[in-house]
């Protein structure tokens, strides 16, 4: 009984600490996907303009 009562205990702070790794991984992901559209739009404007 005292081991589940340790893995209650556990469980809360861990759960807390991959709720906050799993929201920086998607904001990472996602500024990461912003910078890719970013690149791609510049990309696509030198390219428009003639600079290549």
């Amino acid at each position: 009984m005292a081991a589940a009562h340790a893995d209650r205990q556990l469980d809360t702070p861990w759960q807390s600490a991959e709720t906050r790794l799993i929201a920086n991984v998607t904001a990472l992901q996602v500024e990461r996907q912003r910078v890719v559209n970013e690149a791609a739009a510049m990309q696509a404007t030198k390219k428009s303009s003639g600079w290549w």
